[in-house]
């Protein structure tokens, strides 16, 4: 995904397929034809296996090297994010908990494809507090939504049953939940004990509460590394090194 076919020759670690807009579902992010669906990076992942990797180590080191490595999984926001409307308000249409077990069977199905190719020892984020991204609070004084916030709860819950569930089927597994809905709350309530004064507006476009969308040509801060959220619903560089920490430190 935008290497050269020469650096693509050369990789046998830190691969990222990942893109942005994306969710678990196939539909979310169709309006972005740049957006590639879950299936679509997976679809590269095996590409870059048997194209790539294979001509790298050779095909009887792939199943070893892809056992002995990290998959890491961080999706499932834009899916809540997309479908907020039929989930809040007096003509909600969809329950949390029927939402969050449809998005787990789907995730399900996509980790069971990534064992299939080779995968065995995953760590899988769960959604984080989407009542407190900045393109939500704006709406209401700059404080988190307990209502939204609340929708992923039982998708989270879901999830960790699931992964128990993938490990007990699939031998020689290994499933680890990430609870980053826990720790951005932590952050949130306590931004200066990680080192991130701001934990409430975002750092693009400066200035910014939320509103705005950071458009390729807007101004950014001066000091990234004081924020959480670098636009309306990404954090920053340093936000995810705390993130990154507290996964492998537990």
């Amino acid at each position: 995904m935008g290497l050269s076919t020469l650096q693509k020759s050369n990789i046998t670690t830190g691969v990222n397929f990942a893109s942005a807009a994306c969710g678990v579902q196939s539909h979310i992010g169709q309006k972005n034809e740049h957006c590639l669906a879950l299936d679509k990076q997976i679809d590269f992942f095996q590409e870059f296996i048997e194209e790539n990797l294979t001509k790298v180590i050779g095909v009887e080191q792939v199943p070893l090297h892809l056992s002995n490595s990290l998959v890491f999984i961080s999706i499932g926001g834009n899916d809540f994010l997309n479908d907020l409307p039929n989930m809040v308000g007096p003509n909600r249409t969809l329950s949390a908990e029927d939402f969050g077990n449809h998005l787990v069977d789907e995730l399900s199905n996509r980790l069971k494809r990534l064992y299939n190719l080779g995968g065995r020892k995953f760590l899988v984020n769960n959604v984080g507090p989407i009542g407190c991204l900045p393109t939500i609070t704006y709406k209401f004084g700059g404080q988190c939504v307990e209502e939204i916030n609340a929708l992923v709860v039982p998708y989270a819950k879901q999830l960790s049953v699931m992964l128990q569930q993938l490990q007990a089927q699939l031998p020689g597994s290994a499933f680890t939940g990430a609870d980053s809905y826990k720790l951005f709350l932590n952050v949130i309530a306590n931004p200066e004990s990680y080192g991130i004064p701001n934990a409430k507006t975002p750092c693009c476009p400066d200035g910014g509460n939320g509103s705005q969308i950071c458009l390729p040509k807007a101004v950014p801060c001066t000091f990234r590394n004081y924020y959480l959220f670098f636009d309306q619903a990404h954090t920053t560089e340093v936000a995810n090194g705390v993130f990154a920490r507290n996964c492998f430190s537990q």
